[in-house]
């Protein structure tokens, strides 16, 4: 069983906050993958994107809660707000300073980390601070079914 958060991390996909909402979602979608850490230049982490900020990004706020209006809402006026949204900067709707764990931190550390948190996704990074890799629930949920000795984990 792995001892360690970097001996279970999984290849992580980035984008720098200048890029766009159309940018982010095409490397999503190349990479199938629901997420993006956001790095500086240092490859530093500074947000994540996710499918749901994407979303959150293309309706318009007075129809988020609003499950009514929403139903009148039509294909062409969906599809004029992804066009309206598609230039919109990762920096404006990426979640800003998420949680991060080093490589060499315990398995129960980053479990306790995404659950105070709710942050489902924690970069991990090395002793620069630099971006080595991603821990998502799928991980944990593996580690969890090894040690109960399910097959396939």
């Amino acid at each position: 069983m792995p001892n360690t958060i970097k001996e279970i991390m999984r290849e992580v996909q980035t984008i720098k906050k200048d890029k766009t909402l159309f940018d982010a979602l095409q490397k999503m979608i190349e990479k199938k993958t629901n997420s993006l850490v956001v790095i500086d230049d240092d490859e530093r982490v500074i947000g994540i994107v996710n499918t749901g900020r994407l979303l959150e990004e293309i309706i318009p706020d007075y129809l988020e809660d609003d499950e009514v209006a929403a139903h009148f809402a039509t294909k062409e006026i969906f599809e004029e707000d992804v066009k309206k949204a598609k230039d919109s900067l990762v920096e404006k709707f990426m979640i800003k300073d998420p949680k991060i764990i080093k490589g060499n931190e315990s398995l129960m550390k980053v479990a306790v980390l995404a659950l105070s948190n709710r942050q489902m996704r924690i970069p991990v990074v090395d002793d620069n601070q630099k971006l080595i890799g991603l821990i998502t629930r799928t991980e944990l949920k593996q580690v969890v079914g090894e040690i109960l000795g399910i097959k396939n984990s």
